[in-house]
Formats: structure tokens, sequence, C-alpha cells
């Protein structure tokens, strides 16, 4: 009887974790790089024509990632080189429309959001266990 219900149980975490993969959506490539956009302009108060210089970068980024990964005939060590290309191509293009305070204030955040991630060994470590 207690096997039954630790049976029963576990069935049920497992369907429940099932679900809620899968009804995870990944965002289109205009959904990013909408967001993206919107988190930039509230973090480094760009002005009107930024936003809309920022706005077309980042959905052209976005566009260029999404075919790499729907790319079936590509490794996956070729799609992140050309997903590291990308961002590369990005970065250059934002020094070209934000002030270097503006610039420099976004690798900060950038730095501040890549420390407080946890390392993917964690995250597997904790899976595991």
């Amino acid at each position: 009887m207690k096997n039954l219900k630790f049976l029963t149980l576990a069935m049920f975490i497992l369907s429940s974790v099932t679900f809620f993969a899968q009804d995870k959506k990944s965002k289109t490539p205009e959904q990013k790089a909408q967001s993206l956009t919107e988190k930039m302009q509230s973090d480094l108060s760009l002005s009107a024509e930024q936003t809309d210089q920022i706005s077309i970068i980042n959905l052209g980024i976005a566009q260029k990632n999404h075919s790499v990964k729907m790319n079936k005939t590509m490794s996956a060590e070729d799609k992140k080189i050309a997903r590291k290309e990308n961002q590369k191509a990005r970065t250059q293009m934002y020094k070209e429309v934000l002030t270097v305070s503006q610039f420099e204030t976004m690798k900060k955040l950038k730095k501040q959001r890549r420390a407080s991630r946890k390392p993917a060994k964690e995250i597997i470590k904790e899976n595991a266990e």
C-alpha cells in the first residue's frame, strides 16, 4: 500500500513536470527583440532615436539567431560560433548608437547578470540529486 502511494505520487510529479515543460513556448524573434529593447530602454535611459535604432539592431540579430537555431544542417558547435559572431556584431552596432556612459553601464549590468547566474555544473548537479 505504501509503495502504491509512493508510485502514484511519483507519477503525478513526473506528469506535472512534463506538462509544464511542454507548455513553455519560446518567444518569436520579434518578441525577443522587443523585450530586449524595452529592458535596454529602461536600464540605459535611451532617447527615442536610440530606442528605434536599438530596436532595429535587436530585431536583425534575433532573426539571424533564429535562422541559425532552425538550421538543421549546422552542427551544434557551428551554431554556437554563429551566435557568438552575431553577438559580436550586435555589440559593435551598439557602440555606434550608445553614448560611452550608456555602453559602460550596459557592460556593467551584463557582468552583474552573469555573476548572479548559477554555473551549468551546479544546475546539473542539483537536478541529479
